[in-house]
């Protein structure tokens, strides 16, 4: 009798592991799942009261549903009858039941229905939730709930719109979950609140148990939609919270989290267009970034007045400015069972599926290296270390050939100098102890290292701030970077990349980095007005600790007045601060690099044109250039350089361009020293010939390109009464004639007074705002 026991048991126990580890099962068991029922209505934003009616098959199942985000069951929620009344903002969630096992029942329909004008009431006491969350980490105490949008900030009929168009002005993530997997106080790791267990990395006074919160994952259902763009998509999948020192519950009321996608409770992975990318991802993980270091909810009133919640985003977006792989991010505001929670910066977490998705092979191929805090640690959350360590080896070795053979073998060297050329020009100062990430392709090991920016939000807060080279941490790039300074060509290569990313079109040009960030404040500037309403408050009326003085932070009082400062003060100067810094470390050359022209005009972005005219100039020294795509210095060992056998001097020469590729590179030499490199290099898409629809050629033409009687006739469509800059250039480049005319709507003629030229071939430039468009013309 116990044989037969033994292996009724052992039967059980692979069925419940094949259940447990099988997808295939997860497929299967979906098969004999009821279909999900259907709403009447979609999820989004309503301003009227409306009825959703719940359609199911087969006809006459029974459909069970919920408003309070538990999940609906036989023995939870209520029986569908009829249709369900919405008059305020409503998370309804329904499952059509099975006569069988339970597990047979459907998929779960979640919808979000959202009510601005209740949501800007939204109290402090949302029923069944508690006026308590968690106990602080760092110092005695329990923190004090806090849910309500301020009344200060939504009492008059024009804060009221600003937060409407707020609220309107970005994409919606709704998390609907039940209500106990955030907020319930017992500490078990089945059904402990993830909000209230929040695990710091440090500090806890608490009891723990279970480790608790750090990897408590609680089943959910997460909506994405927007109605400008046109996404909609829900998805079931696990819920975890996120980060370091943001969960300590003292220094931020206002946590971050991470949605898992798995089988166990969806789909493995969610393909969505969340990001705008022109191809759907397949992601294993999204991170719902609060926002923790320089925000308005921040215990420091320093990093408070230095609330920008652009600073990470923008180092994402000029590491792909200048043209690496990083982490796709958008803005959207985030609802916790249809309770507000404010603004958040959605993400794609780095990790071994990212690198699938992005860099090719195998999740499995692929090491990613980041730091560990409590205790603080190098460590690979997928892969292997041992290819981390191995290059710290090499770079640690003497200076050899053989040596930087391997460093190159092991990183991306032009990818890392970029990276550190963001986090040191942006003088990081929370880095680089930790906040990094390396990914390697262990199998096919074709490219490297590469580095990628993370939390970056403690850049870019003073014009003249100086890190030096980074922290000097075990393991971390700083180190890497400090060794490899002993390598010549890696010194100039160094300057190269400061003068492409910080010169010309490059990404930290002064132009270029202001127009980045401007994009993204544009983005953010009216949802902080809801923001503001749902957390300005917190440190003046909730938690009152450890830097005063506490205010009721606004758009107006203390983001404005900060963001005049990035504008005039910071962006258009940090260049030439950041410039002088690597000069006197020797990593930028003392001579300065060629300048190129276009069309009499300093390039400063890589929009050319067919027949444009490409110029070079310089202040002191000798150019040198090649238009082969290689350097026109050759470099010795030692780092000395001779001009190279198919390089040429410049003689003021023009370049045109044509239906060809181009690629232009100069150095400058003065007294035996080289200038870092200016080059151009355009495949032929980039040399246009037809504007897109959406510049001004479509509104803007000649009648005839042959300028008689001194006069040409000029027409354009006009968009909202815009003036229209008009500049005329030789074919050298040098501007010969400009004018600026004031149209009206709709169509207008303007006749261009060229009598002044002499005969010959010009170019005629005419810009609109962004949109511009050129003519070649001939004078007789």
């Amino acid at each position: 009798m116990w044989k037969k026991s033994l292996l009724v048991c052992a039967i059980l126990c692979a069925f419940c592991s094949l259940r447990a580890n099988n997808p295939a099962y997860d497929s299967a068991l979906d098969s004999l799942r009821m279909e999900a029922p259907v709403f009447s209505h979609n999820h989004g934003y309503y301003d009227e009261a409306f009825s959703v009616s719940i359609s199911a098959k087969p006809q006459g199942a029974v459909v069970r549903y919920t408003t309070d985000g538990s999940e609906p069951t036989a023995d939870n929620g209520k029986t569908y009858s009829s249709p369900i009344r919405v008059e305020k903002t409503t998370v309804l969630r329904a499952c059509v039941l099975s006569d069988g096992e339970r597990e047979h029942n459907s998929r779960i329909t979640t919808r979000s229905y959202l009510f601005i004008d209740d949501i800007m009431q939204q109290s402090n006491h949302p029923e069944g939730y508690p006026d308590k969350w968690g106990p602080y980490a760092q110092r005695s105490g329990t923190a004090k709930a806090d849910y309500e949008m301020d009344p200060e900030l939504t009492a008059t009929a024009a804060q009221r719109d600003s937060i409407r168009k707020g609220f309107l002005s970005l994409p919606v993530v709704s998390v609907v979950t039940d209500k106990g997997y955030i907020f319930n106080h017992e500490n078990d790791a089945e059904t402990g609140g993830i909000y209230i267990y929040t695990d710091p990395p440090t500090g806890y006074t608490k009891v723990q148990v279970n480790d608790p919160g750090t990897k408590w994952l609680r089943p959910t259902s997460v909506e994405f939609f927007d109605a400008a763009s046109g996404l909609s998509i829900q998805a079931d999948c696990g819920l975890r919270l996120h980060g370091g020192h943001s969960r300590l519950p003292e220094k931020s009321p206002k946590h971050s989290f991470r949605l898992v996608f798995k089988e166990k409770y969806g789909k493995k992975k969610l393909k969505a267009n969340i990001f705008g990318e022109t191809q759907a991802k397949k992601l294993d993980n999204i991170v719902l970034r609060a926002g923790f270091c320089n925000t308005w909810i921040h215990a420091n009133n320093t990093e408070r007045n230095l609330a920008a919640y652009t600073r990470d985003t923008w180092a994402k977006e000029v590491q792909a400015a200048m043209g690496h792989p990083h982490s796709h991010q958008r803005y959207a505001h985030l609802f916790l069972n249809g309770i507000y929670w404010g603004m958040y910066n959605i993400t794609e977490r780095i990790d071994e599926g990212w690198c699938e998705e992005y860099l090719g092979g195998y999740d499995t191929d692929y090491d990613v290296i980041k730091v560990e805090d409590n205790p603080q640690r190098v460590e690979a959350s997928s892969g292997s270390i041992y290819n981390w360590q191995q290059l710290f080896d090499y770079s640690f070795k003497s200076a050899s050939p053989a040596n930087y053979e391997e460093i190159d073998r092991l990183l991306d060297i032009e990818n890392f100098i970029d990276y550190m050329i963001i986090n040191l020009y942006g003088a990081n100062t929370d880095w680089d102890r930790h906040n990094w990430l390396a990914v390697y392709n262990a199998i096919e090991p074709n490219e490297g290292f590469k580095m990628l920016c993370w939390d970056s939000e403690h850049v870019l807060k003073e014009l003249h701030k100086d890190v030096g080279i980074g922290e000097l941490r075990e393991l971390c790039p700083s180190v890497l970077m400090q060794n490899l300074m002993k390598y010549p060509q890696f010194c100039r290569l160094v300057g190269d990349r400061i003068q492409k990313q910080c010169f010309h079109s490059g990404p930290l040009q002064p132009d270029n980095t202001t127009e980045i960030w401007l994009q993204l404040s544009d983005i953010i500037s009216s949802a902080l007005y809801c923001e503001a309403a749902r957390w300005g408050d917190y440190r003046r009326d909730v938690h009152q600790w450890n830097s005063s003085p506490y205010e009721l932070y606004t758009k107006e009082t203390h983001y404005n007045p900060l963001q005049k400062k990035m504008l005039e003060e910071i962006l258009p100067h940090r260049r030439d601060v950041f410039v002088a810094l690597m000069k006197d470390r020797g990593l930028y050359p003392s001579v300065a690099a060629p300048e190129i022209y276009r069309n009499g005009s300093l390039l400063n972005n890589d929009a050319c044109w067919e027949y444009d005219i490409i110029t070079l100039d310089h202040t002191e020294g000798d150019i040198y250039y090649s238009l082969n795509g290689e350097d026109p210095v050759e470099w010795d060992d030692n780092g000395n350089g001779s001009v190279s056998s198919s390089a040429k001097k410049y003689m003021q020469q023009e370049f045109t361009l044509d239906k060809e590729a181009f690629c232009l590179k100069a150095r400058v030499l003065k007294n035996g020293q080289w200038s870092a490199l200016s080059e151009l290099n355009l495949a032929l898409e980039d040399i246009k010939t037809d504007i897109p629809v959406t510049t001004i050629e479509s509104r803007c033409s000649l009648a005839n390109t042959l300028v008689k009687e001194g006069k040409l006739r000029l027409q354009y469509q006009a968009a909202a009464g815009n003036s229209l800059r008009v500049h005329v250039y030789s074919l050298s480049g040098q501007l010969c004639q400009q004018a600026l005319y004031n149209s009206e709507q709709g169509q207008n003629h303007f006749d261009i007074d060229l009598s002044q030229l002499a005969e010959g071939v010009y170019f005629l430039h005419c810009q609109d705002g962004q949109m511009q468009q050129s003519f070649k013309i001939i004078k007789q």
